[in-house]
């Protein structure tokens, strides 16, 4: 059977896909990264990352917090709500100084977020507030504590609670033994659920070996979760880094779980860097649909203008009630020093 990309975004004649300047998210003063938005009690909510912009776009790995913005109907501008709802700095020590790569769904009337979240220091003294790069200790035992958490609140702005571990830690024996991250998680048709996660295994380097993606299942949201024995999606041979950032959702229509993920050197669509399409019929072995490509890093405004972008990622399909996809939600970081990132909704026709 041949399978194709469910998501219907608008385009210009050329392919592009068709952006309005109104339907991007700012929150002011800060970088906007990771935006995933769900329909809750009438409105529309956006979870998204975000650090202070004096800090530099790097510090996304050791300044990033959670927070949320709202709309009554999906197209009209995003607003702040005007505080975090994570990390919490009286949480657990392994979640208390950075959360980031939310990924909200609503399951049975349940909210629920799946999230990245790490300690950032073995020290006490909590990361200095200045900038932090590559260079610095500090960056890489922030991203080599990464840790996945799976949470739920009775409302968007919370109280949202860390568990007292990790939902999902790393296997010190397996090939995700550095560190676990970029969770996207699914109610499965059958009962329980899928978590795909993307994973950097240990060595002697401070980076760790190749950046890979697993499969885990439970019957239950928080876990516990079982890896899935050979599920290693996304991969490619030859490729140390093929892909990150996988949405997954499951078509009722189709029956099928379908997902999509950055191509990073475009491995999988030929243009490098871009975002893929795949198509599961268990959630475990993952092919590319026909075609692959969802977009690349070039989107046309409403007026006509082409922008060229110096990063699409983070994509998170926004559903409706029923299920059904109706915008895709991306992360956007323009070209040109200093300038700013953003969350940008892209409906569907």
């Amino acid at each position: 059977m041949k399978f194709v990309a469910s998501l219907e975004l608008a385009r210009d004649n050329e392919g592009r896909v068709l952006a309005c300047r109104r339907h991007r998210f700012y929150d002011p003063g800060y970088y906007v990264w990771c935006g995933s938005a769900v329909f809750w009690e009438g409105a529309w909510w956006l979870f998204y990352s975000r650090w202070a912009q004096k800090l530099g776009f790097e510090a996304w790995v050791t300044h990033s917090e959670i927070a949320v913005a709202r709309a009554d109907r999906l197209g009209e501008p995003f607003v702040p709500c005007g505080k975090k709802i994570l990390p919490m700095k009286d949480g657990p020590a392994w979640g208390r100084d950075v959360a980031h790569n939310p990924t909200a769904t609503v399951v049975d009337g349940t909210l629920y977020l799946a999230l990245m979240a790490t300690q950032g220091m073995s020290s006490q003294a909590g990361i200095p507030d200045r900038p932090l790069s590559m260079d610095d200790e500090i960056w890489w035992e922030c991203r080599n504590n990464q840790r996945i958490a799976v949470v739920s609140a009775d409302h968007p702005l919370g109280p949202w609670a860390m568990p007292d571990h990790p939902s999902f830690d790393v296997n010190r024996e397996g090939w995700d033994s550095r560190l676990v991250s970029n969770p996207t998680l699914c109610a499965r048709p059958d009962g329980g659920w899928l978590l795909l996660y993307k994973a950097v295994e240990g060595d002697d380097s401070v980076f760790g070996r190749e950046v890979r993606h697993g499969v885990a299942v439970s019957e239950a949201a928080y876990g516990p979760w079982h890896r899935v024995k050979g599920a290693l999606p996304f991969n490619y041979e030859g490729c140390d880094f093929p892909a990150e950032d996988p949405f997954v959702w499951y078509d009722h229509q189709a029956r099928i779980y379908r997902a999509i993920v950055k191509d990073m050197v475009g491995v999988f669509t030929g243009v490098s860097p871009s975002l893929a399409s795949f198509v599961s019929a268990d959630g475990f072995n993952w092919k590319l649909t026909e075609p692959g490509l969802v977009m690349g890093n070039t989107i046309r405004w409403e007026d006509g203008t082409v922008e060229m972008m110096e990063r699409v990622e983070r994509p998170q399909v926004v559903l409706d009630a029923q299920g059904s996809p109706v915008a895709l939600q991306v992360a956007v970081l323009p070209k040109g020093r200093g300038a700013l990132s953003y969350s940008l909704t892209l409906l569907c026709r």
